[in-house]
């Protein structure tokens, strides 16, 4: 029982700590939210706007204030009343000022301080301007340096590529057959032939090539040697100098045909100059006998050529008849070209000259197969102990297709056992080498030809000639036992060449349809080749600029060979653009001479006469003129041609050379620019503006000459005797004024042309004589100049009089100026009217224009010695009849002093010395 008791005590004593636990807990969790209520209480206003917001709002605020406030209407009224005007009054009250002591003793602060800034700003800016000053003079004279070095720096950069071109030669010319170069394989090289030879096999026609370039056949060692000489015999700049005055002489008989209208051979003109300065450079003559026979110079119209290409001259509109220029020119050189290098190989290897070419091309074949009583290729055909299908290639290859025809008729039973119906499709190729083979004819060969292939090894020459008679895989040329060169290559291509016109001409070859080869399709191969392929170790770089030659892109061949000889490029280019080979383009004032366009390039012609151009130093201006003649070449080219005259006109300021000169009857005489005019043909109004533009730049520059010669073209006589005027006055000045004793006369010889005489004097005394002699002229100038020309005309009298000591008239001469007070009547009158004449002259001295202002102090000057002189020689020698006469002169010295007060303004201080000095002694 007492336990029971224990347990409830303690249940009730638990019960009552939770409730006064629960009690505790509820207290606190009520004085918290009283807490927190009392501490969220606000305690300062709550911000509603920013400081932004409040100064937008206090702007609004004022504005509605001022807006509706009524001002001060009453009071306004009460003064309008009064008769008081407010506005006034208020802008008097606003005037005042009141300045206070410390205000004074502030500005007084402030412009010590100021003061000794100023000053250093004045000398900061003196000295910026002084640093101005030098730093444009040094950038003037740095311009002047680099224009000058950069002259001689193109100059120095000509050299070196033409140094270049004749000094890097292969010294291995191996690389052959299917890499196609310019050279032959070194087992077939030889010396080098003779210039002669390829004259020899042509003798009616002028422009002769040396042979020696034929094939370029050089070994190893004689390259070499060759290249050691070139190196001692290259002359440096006047090697070039020499080369630039050949080309500009062969450029101004050009013209001088043109002109005249004269029919110009301009391939021979040209090669004929190349031949006097590149002698170690034949291939460049053998580009000139190319381009002969394309043009056919043998003819007489010599535009014939022109006239083949079409109106847009755009590459893909050629027409067949130009093609088939160039693919009959190239030909003939080639063939041409190949029978004067077998003539040298047969000299060279001790053969006995033959007249008959088919005996040299037997002697030729049996030189290159047959060694050591044996034939090297068992691949060669060989009948009767003679090579046939070899040497009926090398007969076709020297074009000599009538003998070839002969010797296949001949020996028909000899190629009738190599082919059966060959001796007929000779036949038929001979009648019409340039058309294709009857159809029934060509069905057979193909077939033949087809047979050929499948049964190899064949006679290499034979495998060539069917391929050349059927036309048969004209994209598919590589017969290295065969074409030895690239001349051998480029022949045969041209053989597969066809013009447009036959492009529908298809061969059905194992039922594949074979379009013709045509030459654009030899063009775009050539190209593809590139430089690295005729050109390989960069040794020979005319070896390519032969190939675009042969295949007709002259454009490229142009931009190609002026990296390496600018000045033979530019003068092809030239020779092209008479014939119109080129393809131009609008002129664009950039460095690009070749354009690149879709399917085509066009070069900037005239940008590479003007780059030429660029290379002449010192040299006369008609050779500038002849290669801008050139330009007008293309007739788009007129107005551009045009406009580079007139820049160098301009430049050059040689006027009178070209536009001529003033003769005595007012007329002008003939200059070089009327004897270009069917070049340059400059009409009325591009000349008046080049003489207006010419005369404004020469008054600028002080030249005197051309400003008169100009002006006077322009009829504007006024201006002419205007500028006279001037030059006299300046050369007056020029002289100075303490040389009078000097005699300087115009020396010069008398022409009959006015500008040409010279002389300030002279001219100015021409000038007005030759306008007053002619009405219409005279009476377009104005009274002042032609009174002011007189006047200084007097002073040059004058002059010449003190020159010659005659110093009366000297005097009598200055008096008729009437500038200076040299009146002696006067010396008995009273003072005040003597002073009044002195005032007077001083006036009328300031309505005086400058140019006769500027020569009052050398009048003064010559008026003062001649009176010493006069009056020393009379006290010397005095007699009654002198007295009256030296009072005159120390009257007139008098005056001449007192004056010269009166202006000492617009004096020299030594004037006004030297007179004061002349009259106290």
């Amino acid at each position: 029982m007492g336990s029971k008791e224990q347990e409830k005590e303690s249940q009730t004593a638990k019960n009552a700590s939770k409730l006064q636990v629960s009690n505790c807990v509820s207290d606190l969790s009520e004085k918290s939210q009283h807490l927190f209520g009392s501490l969220l209480k606000p305690q300062v206003p709550v911000i509603q706007y920013n400081l932004n917001q409040l100064e937008e709002r206090a702007k609004n605020l004022e504005l509605k204030v001022v807006s509706t406030r009524d001002g001060d209407t009453k009071a306004h009224y009460l003064l309008a009343e009064s008769g008081m005007n407010v506005e006034q009054t208020r802008q008097k009250i606003y005037s005042v000022h009141i300045h206070s002591q410390w205000d004074s003793l502030e500005m007084e602060k402030r412009t010590l301080y100021e003061r000794p800034h100023a000053k250093i700003y004045k000398e900061q800016n003196v000295i910026a301007s002084i640093e101005a000053g030098l730093q444009s003079s040094a950038n003037d004279f740095q311009i002047k340096l680099m224009k000058d070095s950069g002259i001689s720096w193109e100059n120095r950069k000509m050299v070196f590529l033409q140094d270049t071109g004749r000094m890097l030669r292969s010294k291995d010319n191996t690389v052959l057959g299917a890499s196609v170069t310019m050279s032959l394989q070194s087992s077939f090289a030889k010396p080098a032939l003779k210039a002669s030879l390829l004259a020899q096999s042509q003798p009616a026609y002028s422009l002769r090539t040396p042979a020696s370039s034929v094939l370029h056949v050089a070994d190893q060692a004689s390259s070499t040697i060759g290249n050691e000489a070139t190196r001692n015999q290259f002359s440096g700049q006047s090697g070039i100098s020499e080369k630039f005055g050949v080309f500009a002489a062969a450029i101004h008989k050009l013209n001088d045909a043109r002109i005249h209208g004269r029919i110009v051979r301009v391939w021979s003109l040209f090669a004929s100059a190349s031949r006097k300065i590149d002698r170690e450079h034949p291939q460049l003559l053998d580009a000139w006998s190319l381009l002969a026979y394309m043009v056919d110079e043998k003819s007489n119209n010599v535009h014939a050529f022109e006239a083949m290409k079409t109106s847009n001259a755009d590459k893909t509109d050629i027409s067949p008849s130009f093609q088939n220029n160039i693919i009959h020119g190239s030909l003939r050189f080639l063939e041409v070209q190949f029978l004067a290098f077998v003539d040298a190989q047969l000299s060279d290897n001790g053969h006995v000259s033959s007249t008959k070419s088919l005996d040299k091309m037997i002697a030729y074949s049996r030189l290159r197969f047959f060694k050591n009583n044996s034939w090297v290729k068992p691949t060669i055909s060989i009948a009767d102990d003679i090579p046939v299908w070899a040497v009926l290639f090398y007969l076709m290859r020297a074009g000599l297709l009538d003998l070839a025809l002969e010797f296949v008729t001949t020996n028909a039973h000899v190629f009738e056992n190599f082919g059966r119906s060959f001796p007929s499709y000779f036949n038929a190729y001979v009648k019409n080498p340039h058309q294709p083979l009857p159809k029934q004819l060509r069905d057979r060969l193909q077939a033949e030809y087809a047979q050929l292939m499948k049964y190899a090894p064949e006679d290499p020459f034979k495998h060539a000639i069917y391929k050349l008679l059927g036309q048969c895989e004209p994209h598919r040329i590589s017969l290295p036992e065969v074409c030895i060169t690239s001349e051998d290559y480029m022949w045969m291509q041209l053989m597969f060449c066809r013009a447009n016109a036959n492009n529908s001409v298809t061969f059905n070859l194992n039922q594949r349809s074979i379009n013709n080869f045509d030459l654009q399709q030899l063009q775009k191969k050539i190209v593809a080749f590139g430089p690295r392929y005729f050109n390989p170790k960069n040794s020979t770089p005319v070896n390519y600029f032969l190939a675009l030659l042969i295949c007709g892109e002259f454009e490229r061949a142009v931009n190609y060979l002026y990296t390496f000889y600018p000045i033979e490029a530019t003068h092809y280019a030239i020779a092209m653009s008479y014939y119109g080979l080129l393809h131009t383009c609008n002129y664009e004032k950039n460095e690009n001479i070749l354009i690149h366009e879709a399917e085509s390039v066009r070069i900037n012609y005239p940008q590479l006469i003007v780059a030429y151009i660029g290379y002449l130093d010192s040299v006369d201006t008609l050779v500038y003129l002849d290669y801008i003649a050139c330009i007008s070449l293309v007739s788009s080219y007129k107005t551009c041609c045009m406009n580079l005259v007139k820049i160098m006109l301009l430049q050059s300021h040689d006027f009178s050379k070209f536009l001529g000169d003033i003769r005595q009857d007012t007329e002008r005489t003939t200059g070089l620019l009327d004897l270009y005019l069917p070049l340059v043909p400059f009409d009325q109004a591009s000349l008046q503006a080049l003489y207006a533009e010419g005369a404004r730049n020469a008054d600028d520059d002080g030249r005197y000459g051309d400003s008169i010669l100009l002006y006077h073209l322009l009829g504007d006589y006024d201006t002419v005797i205007g500028v006279a005027v001037k030059n006299l006055s300046q050369s007056i000045i020029s002289r100075g004024l303490w040389m009078a004793d000097s005699q300087e006369q115009s020396q010069r010889k008398s022409s009959p042309n006015v500008v040409a005489n010279g002389a300030p004097d002279a001219l100015a005394r021409s000038l007005l004589e030759i306008y007053e002699s002619n009405p219409e002229k005279s009476v377009k100038v104005s009274k002042t100049n032609k009174d002011m020309c007189k006047l200084l005309l007097l002073v040059m009298d004058a002059r010449t009089l003190y020159d010659k000591g005659e110093w009366q008239g000297v005097l009598s001469e200055i008096a008729k100026m009437n500038i200076l007070p040299l009146d002696g009547d006067l010396e008995h009158a009273h003072e005040s009217l003597n002073s009044l004449f002195l005032r007077q002259k001083a006036y009328d001295l300031s309505t005086l224009s400058p140019e006769i202002m500027n020569i009052v102090p050398f009048l003064l000057f010559m008026a003062m010695s001649s009176i010493k002189i006069l009056f020393s020689t009379l006290h010397n020698n005095p007699t009654e009849a002198d007295e009256g006469l030296l009072s005159s002169i120390k009257f007139i010295a008098s005056n001449l002093v007192m004056y010269s007060t009166m202006i000492e303004h617009r004096l020299p201080p030594q004037v006004l010395e030297y007179l004061q000095s002349m009259q106290i002694n």
